[in-house]
């Protein structure tokens, strides 16, 4: 069943698109049943009365890992969850999750300097700032109250030498351990924690060895017991790209005794591959083990595994760098085998090669979490969901060129069928920019475009300011965005510009009435006809435009409005307030209508309305008739869109209204009767959750999210 035709702003399904790679596999053994009701952490179970679920159970957030103070450093490779038990005294909390950064704000590989904390509420701070270069993937946190981190500097001229610098829960530095033979440069860490002593593995990827460092912890103080050499002879390199490959990535199973450690740049029959170790009696051993066994070493899954973390279930999972063994159509794979070297299933984190390295597994604020770095993106995902993970890209919004503004709000597919002459693409994706690089609402001008291949830039660049979450992408070639924008002392006037397939501005459209602050929209699209629908946010109404297009042309054959009488105001927090997304459904020709501030029980919760006739009809039909009216499940809903194989709508939550900070930045599911379905969070703070869309990636439904709060794009398969 293809979209509707009418979905988000325009935006339709696509049967190209980025390929997620994922890859099930019927020996998997992992749980995919649905939720089972819960609504802790706002996540609701499954109900509709059997009605399948197109949001997957749990729920799945995206971070931005650039520091918010100090150096905006990139290109994050270590990450850590603070343990339970860890102690409450400092910054530092349980459940808190921990990111270290390799490059600095100019992406000079070895020279970054920070690690940055995110708390169980999504609050990024900057933990700590270090005198030492390069912060590898090494970063652990003991449950006595430290923290580990290790560097790979960059000299200028060569790989310098590293160290372990230990630091306190306030991200201090207490100690610096230091080893030209043993510690040389320590790439990734992990332990085995038992409190007041632990075993650290260290990871060389210059000498390509492992230490083991065994260790008593009093207080603050670290002691170094014993380093022991247990592992040696792994295939190590400078790398242009990746600066250095060798060993990486380690599990410890204190069961077996046994260390699991992926190595990047092993030959498989003669092509560099990497591999999969395991070196046996790894705490115990006091001599050298050399490479252990290969217990995995297939080529058609191994592109360079970097991280590697202990699956909840029991299985290894690996992040593929794409340093060797490159495969532009599994781009930065998560791969999942089992200890004894059988291959799972793998999914994608970025459509583009060279993304995945660090992951980690925890409690993250209570619930259990499995999370990956984007180090092309500067992005951090984590799930909050029973396996097996499903493919999701974090995407930063930011225009890579041009001003770096923030808070998007519209997004949209480009259509199949789209004219491939100019700068857009079928398959591509576009969003707009509410706010200013200030974070000032309403002063936004930039559309960023992703490729297939998730090259990001700059599309389009306004001369209005506020594009709104009005954008749509025409079937004919053209591109329509809305504004509202911010006059310093009101909210101004808006309209709507025609852009064709290259980011030139051709018309625009303005009516004071009909017009005035186009707040979002969606398109009965027919080619060379099109009826556009336009929320206006301030006037509280819905205006129809019938259009005829030609070649770049578009001409407005008719303005009418349709619907009117839905609540609105301005806003101190969310600028202002009032009908927002749209589904327009031909064959019933109804449009469905979110809006954000209507009363429920005498209480601004929001309201899904349905609009009879909304394609034919020439007069006003007042508000329509409210199909879902729940306040336990609505807090301000805004963007919407209608899932292909269910039908189903789905709506983003704002939180402008009825906030409920246990269930944040929902994303909700009903039925086109208003019966509720399911909801999950996109992210674990109030306010994130805007602008959607769906269509077809490769052979999966993916839904695209906007996250105002991060700035980022998110896009998860649905069912």
């Amino acid at each position: 069943m293809p979209p509707d035709a009418g979905d988000d702003g325009g935006s339709h399904a696509d049967s190209g698109g980025m390929d997620a790679g994922m890859k099930p596999d019927t020996g998997s053994g992992m749980d995919a049943s649905p939720d089972t009701g819960q609504t802790d952490g706002g996540d609701s179970g499954e109900g509709g009365g059997g009605m399948p679920a197109t949001l997957l159970a749990g729920n799945v957030f995206g971070f931005s890992t650039v520091p918010p103070t100090g150096s905006a450093d990139v290109n994050p490779y270590g990450l850590a969850v603070v343990p339970a038990g860890f102690p409450t005294t400092g910054m530092l909390q349980p459940g808190d999750m921990l990111l270290s950064n390799f490059n600095d704000p100019a992406n000079e590989q070895g020279t970054g300097t920070t690690i940055v904390r995110i708390t169980a509420a999504g609050a990024r701070s900057t933990f700590f700032t270090s005198a030492l270069q390069g912060l590898s993937a090494g970063l652990v946190v003991l449950q006595s109250g430290l923290v580990l981190t290790g560097n790979v500097p960059n000299t200028g001229s060569a790989i310098g030498t590293g160290a372990l610098q230990v630091l306190d829960g306030n991200g201090n530095l207490v100690q610096t351990i230091t080893d030209a033979t043993l510690l040389e440069d320590p790439w990734d860490l992990t332990v085995y924690d038992n409190g007041g002593t632990a075993q650290i593995f260290v990871s060389n990827v210059v000498s390509g060895t492992v230490t083991r460092l065994d260790v008593t912890i009093a207080g603050m103080t670290l002691n170094v017991n014993a380093k022991v050499q247990i592992a040696s002879g792994y295939a190590t390199r400078p790398d242009a790209n990746a600066f250095v490959v060798g060993p990486g990535g380690m599990v410890y199973d204190p069961g077996s005794d046994t260390l699991y450690l992926a190595s990047t740049a092993e030959k498989v029959a003669g092509v560099e591959v990497g591999t999969i170790f395991s070196i046996p009696k790894a705490g115990s051993r006091t001599t050298d083990g050399g490479m252990g066994t290969a217990v995995f070493a297939d080529a058609a899954h191994l592109h360079g595994p970097i991280g590697m973390v202990l699956a909840p279930n029991g299985n290894l999972v690996v992040a593929n760098s794409d340093a060797v063994n490159a495969d532009p159509n599994q781009p930065s794979e998560l791969v999942e085998i089992t200890t004894s070297g059988q291959f799972v299933r793998q999914i994608s984190v970025d459509p583009n090669n060279g993304a995945a390295f660090g992951l980690t597994v925890g409690a993250f604020g209570g619930q259990a979490a499995f999370a990956a770095l984007n180090d092309n993106q500067s992005t951090l995902t984590v799930w909050e969901t029973g396996e097996p993970y499903h493919a999701m890209n974090e995407l930063s919004s930011v225009p890579p060129t041009g001003p770096a503004e923030v808070n998007p709000y519209g997004i949209a597919f480009v259509p199949a069928g789209f004219p491939t002459t100019g700068t857009l693409q079928p398959g591509d994706m576009v969003w707009s920019n509410f706010n200013d690089p200030a974070n000032t609402q309403g002063t936004g001008t930039t559309i960023v475009r992703l490729t297939q291949a998730g090259a990001r830039s700059t599309f389009f660049t306004s001369t209005l300011q506020g594009l709104s979450a009005g954008l749509a992408v025409l079937k004919s070639g053209l591109v329509v965005t809305g504004n509202v924008p911010n006059t310093g002392s009101a909210i101004g006037t808006g309209a709507l510009q025609v852009l064709d397939g290259s980011g030139n501005l051709v018309k625009t459209i303005t009516d004071a009435k009909l017009l005035e602050d186009p707040w979002d929209l969606t398109v009965n699209d027919n080619g060379g006809t099109a009826q556009i629908f336009v929320s206006n946010v301030v006037s509280g109404t819905v205006t129809r435009l019938d259009v005829s297009i030609a070649a770049s042309a578009m001409t407005v054959n008719a303005m009418t409005q349709i619907a009117s009488g839905y609540a609105t105001r301005p806003d101190a927090n969310a600028f202002v307030v009032g009908p927002g997304g749209m589904v327009y459904d031909p064959g019933t020709d109804t449009l469905y209508l979110a809006s954000t501030d209507e009363k429920v029980g005498g209480m601004e919760a929001g309201s899904i309305f349905a609009i009879p006739k909304a394609g034919s009809r020439t007069t006003d039909a007042g508000m329509g008739t409210a199909i879902f009216m729940d306040a336990t499940h609505l807090h301000g809903p805004i963007g919407m869109v209608r899932a292909p194989s269910s039908g189903n709508l789905i709506f983003a939550n704002s939180d402008a209204v009825n906030t409920d900070p246990n269930q944040p930045s929902e994303l909700v599911e009903i039925t086109m009767g208003g019966q509720f379905v399911r909801q999950v969070s996109v992210d674990p703070n109030n306010g994130a959750a805007f602008g959607l869309t769906i269509g077809n990636v490769g052979a999966e439904t993916r839904l695209a999210v906007l996250n105002d709060n991060q700035s980022i794009a998110s896009m998860r398969s649905v069912p």
